[in-house]
């Protein structure tokens, strides 16, 4: 039996880690990474972080050898300007700490709290319903919490998923924030193609699936530039955005909606 794996983005390349067998990893582009890839001058094409309480995450950077490319830049709290107001503040990351005026959110108070800690109960709703009430702690902290832990702006996202993501925040270490030091190439990616090769697996770049036959409800074959006939017992893992996985397997259900997210980098000098 083979495993084939399409998409060589992060899920493809652990799932081929994960794997027992004969692997073989399929990608589209002439590079791997996906949407953790490096740019071609070597950064990073977004801001990647991980947060200590990504258990999953950091179990992969064990497997491929590679946790101690992760720093931990602030590890007295997140500096934070507020552009509106020009005030500046650094706001630690575990609720535990914010005990500490220094190192608590702006507009933070006991209702502010109550909140916080409610997010979890009654009927979802919008982080920005769930905080109405406390419009300089939603402005000056829930947002751009909520953005970047979500991905979703406040008045869209769940207060109950942020309830989640806040409890896992207060066990130890879990609030902790790492960056790849040299960006994701050298940290991740790199790393988890060498651990791929030491297993025997290589990476076919520059092959994009165009579509999959099917017979009788079983995958039969891979169409890339030419057929790739399947053997009965091969196996098929789609690790590609949901809109390609909708375009192999008509009729799947995936999500639709989607919204960019737009990074600015800005080059300056550090004294």
């Amino acid at each position: 039996m083979t495993l084939h794996i399409i998409g060589a983005g992060v899920a493809g390349l652990a799932a081929g880690l994960t794997a027992t067998g004969p692997v073989r990893v399929w990608e589209a582009a002439p590079l791997a990474g996906g949407r953790c890839r490096a740019l071609a001058d070597g950064s990073d094409n977004g801001t990647h972080a991980l947060i200590g309480g990504n258990r999953a995450a950091f179990a992969l950077l064990d497997v491929i050898g590679a946790r101690d490319a992760w720093v931990e830049p602030e590890p007295d709290g997140l500096p934070v300007l507020d552009l509106a107001d020009g005030s500046a503040r650094r706001v630690a990351l575990s609720p535990l700490g914010w005990w500490r005026a220094d190192r608590r959110p702006a507009g933070l108070g006991w209702g502010g709290v109550v909140a916080l800690a409610g997010l979890d109960f009654g009927a979802d709703r919008s982080i920005a319903q769930a905080f109405a009430a406390h419009p300089a702690l939603l402005r000056g902290f829930v947002d751009p919490l909520t953005v970047a832990a979500l991905n979703t702006p406040a008045a869209e996202a769940s207060a109950r998923l942020l309830g989640t993501v806040l409890r896992g925040a207060v066990l130890p270490r879990a609030a902790r924030l790492f960056i790849a030091r040299a960006g994701l190439g050298p940290g991740l990616i790199g790393p988890a193609l060498a651990a791929l090769s030491a297993r025997g697996i290589g990476v076919t770049f520059s092959s994009r699936l165009r579509g999959l036959e099917v017979t009788a409800g079983r995958a039969t074959a891979l169409v890339f530039a030419e057929p790739l006939a399947l053997a009965p017992d091969d196996r098929v893992i789609l690790a590609l955005p949901p809109w390609e996985a909708a375009r192999l397997v008509p009729g799947l259900a995936v999500p639709t909606d989607h919204a960019p997210i737009l990074n600015l980098h800005f080059a300056h000098g550090i004294p």
